[in-house]
């Protein structure tokens, strides 16, 4: 929770700078319009929070920003005229001065342009923002934030690229912790989210992102505001043609905007320059031939194969989301937490989890309990527990007769101080000890697909599940009332599995919870999540199997019941002549 800030209008900074009028936000601090009262002029100031003036890692990333843009003399680059500090009683405040925009960012611009701009607009604002990011990799640096938030769009027709605040010098300069990635999900490239280290080319993703966008005005991946679901589709899935959902895309720039968009690097346009080339029908700077805007010849390596047989001829197909039902709580406020993300527009968001290493495998969790007498298709595997189906999953799974199974249309969700959604199930089997409801088991996102999925997918597979996990304990356990504080989730057991015939891969993350909950919140919790490949296309990313348990109270629920149930995930299909409804039925 951000803490209430001395800054107020009418103040002076640094003696110099006065503060008038807040005019947006960024990722790195709030941006204020403000008067140099030395020269006298208007100016743009950005103020670092003042909880993060503390991080030393943000302040080098501010004082990083400042230093990255006053090295860029360029004309589509906002100028950073100078960065100090201000000291207002024990409150230091940090702040960088740039010069003041008039206009709009084109996040604005698309929310009123649902289908796309016109198709000159698009080569143009393209063009000039591949230029601007020309100048800024010729000196090295990479920006890794690009997203129609941070270009704007003066009253004149020119573009500015705006917000290095993440930025990163190409020599591997690391301004984040280890173990975590900065930026936007719906704008990231593929090495982005695995921590990969970055350059020009990432940039180039990302303006491909935005490229889409501009022609049919919607990212190429979105999923709402779910992160796993976002980073599961830039690693797998190919985005739909622009063409096929918008006709009157050339079709060079419908290449272009798919081969910015290829998974593997070496397969992109190689430089920005070659970029504002083809959208220019100029001679590409890298070769001796004249560009006709086709993409063909990037540069080392091409488009991969894998890549062109996958892409889609119609959008991907979406599933709309339940209503929830009911709140796990009365009254609780999910603290936001380290992995539990609410995307806003304009809004860069961290999301982590641990990557020192991938989790170490620990047993599967298919006990020597479980039944291998065959069963009928709907029976439970082990002896005298509740069969739970989720047909709008493929999956069925088994409960113990402690448990309630619950209807189909029954959704187990966790709601901010906004009344934001951060986390919801549905096939939803629980404990329930009055308002509390001390253990549950559900699932989430698209419907269960390859059963086999490929190494690299079971790879993306572990970090969806752990950034799942995280996700449910910081929106499950944390604070209520006057102290919405996340708790603190630590990495456990997790790897590869296989269940009843479906390979997947789970974490495991032990929940403390922060002072000040309520009386329905334990110190302790466990939450473990299964991910599995769900159908291509799907919008609501991988399918997921979550179950969580509180610890420390009155008959709880043992680490080894919990295994027992994960080990009876299995594949469930409606029967012939009937199909899987969103309600979680079959008719």
């Amino acid at each position: 929770m951000r803490r209430k800030s001395s800054i107020e209008i009418g103040l002076e900074l640094g003696g110099r700078y006065r503060v008038e009028e807040p005019i947006g936000a960024g990722g790195m601090g709030d941006v204020w319009r403000g008067v140099d009262l030395r020269l006298r002029r208007p100016v743009a100031i950005k103020i670092l929070p003042a909880e993060l003036a503390a991080d030393e890692s943000a302040v080098e990333r501010f004082r990083r920003e400042a230093e990255t843009t006053a090295a860029l003399q360029h004309p589509g680059i906002t100028v950073t005229f100078d960065i100090d500090e201000h000291r207002d009683g024990h409150e230091q405040l940090i702040f960088l001065v740039m010069e003041l925009l008039t206009g709009r960012d084109l996040g604005t611009v698309l929310a009123r342009e649902p289908h796309g701009l016109p198709i000159e607009s698009v080569v143009s604002l393209t063009a000039q923002a591949a230029d601007a990011l020309a100048a800024a990799h010729s000196r090295g640096i990479v920006h890794r934030d690009i997203k129609p938030a941070n270009l704007f769009l003066l009253d004149d027709g020119r573009v500015k690229l705006c917000d290095f605040g993440i930025a990163r010098l190409s020599d591997g300069t690391q301004l984040t912790a280890a173990g975590s990635f900065i930026g936007t999900p719906l704008y990231m490239a593929p090495e982005q989210f695995r921590g990969e280290r970055l350059d020009a080319r990432s940039d180039l993703y990302s303006l491909g992102c935005v490229l889409y966008e501009l022609l049919v005005g919607s990212p190429p991946f979105d999923s709402g505001d779910n992160p796993a679901a976002i980073m599961y589709r830039h690693l797998n899935e190919a985005p739909a043609p622009p063409r096929s959902r918008r006709p009157d895309v050339p079709e060079h720039l419908d290449r272009l905007t798919l081969d910015l968009l290829a998974k593997d690097p070496a397969a992109r346009p190689q430089s920005a320059a070659a970029v504002v080339a083809a959208l220019r029908g100029q001679p590409d700077p890298g070769s001796s031939t004249v560009s006709t805007a086709t993409t063909a010849d990037w540069g080392p390596g091409h488009r991969l194969q894998s890549d062109v047989a996958t892409r889609q001829d119609r959008p991907p197909a979406t599933v709309e989301p339940s209503r929830p039902k009911r709140g796990r709580r009365a009254g609780v406020v999910a603290g936001i937490g380290v992995a539990v993300v609410v995307l806003a527009a304009g809004t860069a968001v961290a999301l982590t989890w641990d990557k020192k290493a991938p989790p170490k495998p620990g047993p599967t969790p298919t006990p020597s309990t479980v039944s291998r007498t065959p069963q009928a298709e709907t029976g439970p595997l082990v002896p005298g527990w509740k069969t739970m189906l989720a047909p709008q999953y493929g999956i069925a799974y088994d409960a113990p007769p402690t448990w309630t199974v619950k209807g189909p249309d029954y959704v187990i969700w966790f709601p901010d101080a906004k009344k934001n959604i951060l986390a919801a199930e549905k096939g939803v089997a629980e404990i329930d000890r009055g308002k509390c409801t001390s253990a549950a088991a559900g699932l989430r996102g698209g419907m269960l697909s390859a059963q086999k999925p490929s190494k690299d997918q079971l790879g993306t597979l572990q970090y969806a599940a752990a950034d799942e996990a995280r996700k449910w304990a910081s929106a499950a356990y944390g604070g209520a009332g006057a102290h919405p504080r996340p708790p603190t989730v630590s990495t456990g057991q997790g790897g590869n599995i296989t269940l009843n015939g479906i390979d997947a891969a789970y974490t495991t993350v032990s929940v403390t919870t922060a002072p000040g909950g309520d009386a329905c919140t334990p110190p302790h919790a466990t939450v473990e999540t299964i991910a599995m490949t769900s159908v291509p296309g799907s919008s609501s990313g991988p399918t997921f199997f979550t179950v969580f348990a509180d610890r420390d109270v009155s008959g709880q629920v043992s680490s080894e019941e919990i295994k027992k149930v994960i080990g009876t995930i299995r594949p469930y299909t409606c029967p012939p002549g009937k199909r899987p409804q969103n309600d979680n039925t079959c008719r």
